[in-house]
């Protein structure tokens, strides 16, 4: 029979888009504040996107005071097709191992896997796909908030206070039955790196005339803060029974 394995390992690609911003103000504050939601199914099984937002802004003045900040978050959640580098890539199949006369299913509706004449040794990536699991979700934050405050015409403090944090965590299972996972009879990997960024500046500005002369002076103060760190775990026999 014909087999349409183009049609088996892919989808109707569907994506869903939410937006909400609200805004408003005064003659002394003004703000804006959103949230976004984006969903995407993608094209290939098992593949999606997804990405959760939120951002706020702010300008506040009184008297001789001044605030601002602007901050944004999100999270972000996929699970991408599995690349040329594996056997079980779909996109990989369908231009190599596959052709219509290779059955998907066996008799009894279950999914074939015996299939010697394919390069990637005989494996339904179907099946593949349904045995192995991989997932990588970003956490991110970046936001800075502004300050002043007018001593006189002529001196004025400001500061600044910016922080940015990221965090991945991705995790890849290959079970014992695939053929990723074969030789190591099964294996997991996690891997997770975080960065955090602190930069810090506050300035004192003294500027005044004295007739034909001008005086301008500033003294600053920065701070500048960065750590990173990763960690790595991965075990073989992974999901095994002991």
């Amino acid at each position: 029979g014909f087999s349409d394995w183009k049609d088996a390992m892919s989808k109707t690609g569907v994506q869903q888009n939410y937006d909400l911003a609200i805004s408003g103000g005064n003659a002394n504050t003004n703000f804006m504040a959103s949230l976004g939601y984006t969903d995407d199914k993608g094209v290939v099984i098992s593949s999606m996107f997804r990405r959760y937002s939120a951002r706020l802004a702010l300008n506040h003045k009184y008297k001789k005071f001044d605030l601002s900040t602007n901050s944004m978050f999100s999270v972000t959640e996929n699970d991408a097709a599995r690349e040329g580098d594996y056997y079980t890539s779909p996109l990989y199949a369908w231009v190599t191992t596959l052709t219509p006369s290779i059955p998907i299913y066996k008799e009894d509706g279950s999914l074939n896997y015996d299939y010697p004449e394919m390069e990637n040794g005989g494996f339904n990536p179907i099946m593949e796909e349904k045995l192995n699991e991989r997932y990588n979700k970003v956490t991110r934050f970046l936001g800075n908030i502004t300050a002043g405050y007018q001593f006189f015409d002529f001196l004025k403090f400001s500061t600044v206070f910016g922080y940015e944090y990221s965090n991945t965590r991705q995790f890849k299972y290959f079970s014992p039955e695939s053929k990723d996972g074969m030789a190591t009879n099964g294996a997991g990997y996690m891997y997770s790196p975080s960065m955090q960024r602190i930069i810090s500046n506050s300035r004192l500005n003294y500027n005044q005339k004295f007739g034909n002369h001008e005086l301008d002076a500033t003294a600053a103060f920065e701070l500048f803060s960065h750590s990173y760190e990763q960690f790595h775990a991965g075990g073989e026999g992974y999901g095994q029974l002991i």
